[in-house]
C-alpha cells in the first residue's frame, strides 16, 4: 500500500512538474508573441508613416503646379483686363481731346 501511495506522490510531484513546464511554456510563448507583433507593429507603422509622407508630398507637388497654373492663369486674365482698360482709357481720352478741338461737350 505504502509502494502504491509513493508512486501516486511521485506521479503527482511528475504531473506537477509538467505542469509548471507547460505554463513557463506558455509565458515565454506569449512573451514572445507579444514581442513580435510590437515589432511587427513598429515596422508596419514605420512603412505606413513613409507610404503617407510620400502621398503627403505627391499632393503637395501636384498642388503647387496647379497653383503656380492658376496664378499664371489669373496674372494673364488681370494683364488682358488691364490691356483692355488702357486701350479703353486711350479711346476715351482721343475722343475727349477731338471734341475738344471740335469745341464739343464731351460726354463719357
Amino acid at each position: 500500500m505504502e509502494e502504491i501511495f509513493n508512486k501516486i506522490i511521485e506521479i503527482d510531484k511528475n504531473a506537477k512538474e509538467i505542469t509548471n513546464i507547460e505554463k513557463e511554456k506558455k509565458i515565454n510563448m506569449d512573451e514572445f508573441i507579444e514581442s513580435e507583433f510590437g515589432i511587427k507593429k513598429v515596422v508596419i507603422d514605420m512603412e505606413f508613416k513613409d507610404e503617407i509622407d510620400f502621398q503627403k508630398r505627391k499632393y503637395d507637388e501636384m498642388f503647387q503646379e496647379k497653383k503656380q497654373e492658376i496664378d499664371q492663369n489669373v496674372n494673364e486674365e488681370i494683364k488682358k483686363i488691364e490691356k483692355k482698360y488702357s486701350e479703353k482709357e486711350n479711346e476715351i481720352i482721343e475722343k475727349i481731346i477731338t471734341d475738344i478741338k471740335k469745341g464739343k461737350n464731351f460726354e463719357c
